[in-house]
């Protein structure tokens, strides 16, 4: 039985999302994909809880969201794709047990999914998640959209080990890597005139 994504319109828009429609349906690779989606659903279910999450897929889905709710629908999409992308980090590297040569092909292909070092690959995923856990905290309401008078406040860590020198970890504002690892802190909460938004 094909699994059914959470936000996405169908388990063929999760694989062109990742550019992974090339998959032979019925192999190895295709479980492991729908696995990643059911472990996605789960992560929203825990972060977000049912009736958040059923108050979002009670939204229209549109392509050019213009209101707080179509945003968070729009967003639910985006976020479902980078939570199976998660998932596949560490299970892609099986689908080489698959026999089809189109898998192998896909699989080296996708920049995201080839075989790369232990720093690459845990820069990778910190940046992935931390975009995220921005989604979620967008979706649960706990960042306000379009209030100018908000500031989200966070406490800054101190950074250990020392910031190197051409690592990346997260995205800038501007989408731009920045030039070195940061730690982005603890997440303290919306602020709007002097009140704290939980």
């Amino acid at each position: 039985m094909t699994v059914t994504p959470l936000f996405m319109e169908d388990l063929a828009a999760i694989q062109s999302a990742l550019r992974l429609t090339d998959l032979r349906e019925g192999s190895d690779a295709v479980s492991i994909l729908e696995q990643g989606v059911r472990m996605a659903r789960v992560r929203f279910f825990q972060r977000l809880g049912a009736s958040t999450v059923q108050d979002i897929l009670d939204t229209d889905n549109v392509e050019d969201p213009t209101t707080d709710d179509e945003m968070k629908r729009f967003v639910g999409n985006l976020c479902e794709v980078e939570l199976v992308r998660l998932q596949l980090l560490d299970r892609m590297p099986v689908i080489f047990m698959d026999a089809s040569g189109v898998a192998r092909e896909t699989y080296n292909n996708e920049g995201a999914f080839r075989s790369m070092d232990r720093d690459t690959l845990l820069d990778i995923r910190q940046r992935i998640e931390a975009q995220v856990e921005n989604w979620l905290a967008l979706m649960a309401g706990e960042i306000v959209l379009g209030d100018d008078e908000a500031v989200q406040a966070y406490t800054q860590q101190p950074v250990d080990p020392l910031p190197i020198l051409g690592q990346t970890a997260f995205l800038g504002p501007d989408g731009a890597s920045l030039p070195f690892s940061l730690n982005p802190g603890t997440f303290d909460g919306n602020f709007v005139e002097g009140e704290e938004i939980q």
